[in-house]
């Protein structure tokens, strides 16, 4: 039995997945991405938008919180004068 490359294999199960708008767009993408088999295309553009979510996501979780700055109010017979 010999090794079969997946790569190699045209999945036209693709076709029935998109629309015709949304398998333009990934053609147009597998064409800038200099990749030529379909498979490879939709492993490496599930992959990165996985990790762009999960990302997306653990920036959301991790907001900065509130910084408070002292302010010190000096008056002076002159007027008055705030430092941070």
């Amino acid at each position: 039995m010999s090794h079969k490359n997946w790569d190699n294999v045209r999945d036209h199960r693709l076709y029935g997945y998109m629309n015709q708008k949304e398998l333009d767009a990934f053609l147009e993408a597998m064409r800038l991405r200099d990749i030529g088999q379909q498979a490879t295309a939709v492993r490496l553009f599930v992959s990165e938008m996985s990790e762009q979510v999960i990302i997306n996501h653990r920036q959301n979780q991790f907001k900065p919180q509130q910084i408070i700055i002292p302010t010190v109010n000096y008056h002076f017979p002159g007027g008055k004068f705030t430092v941070n």
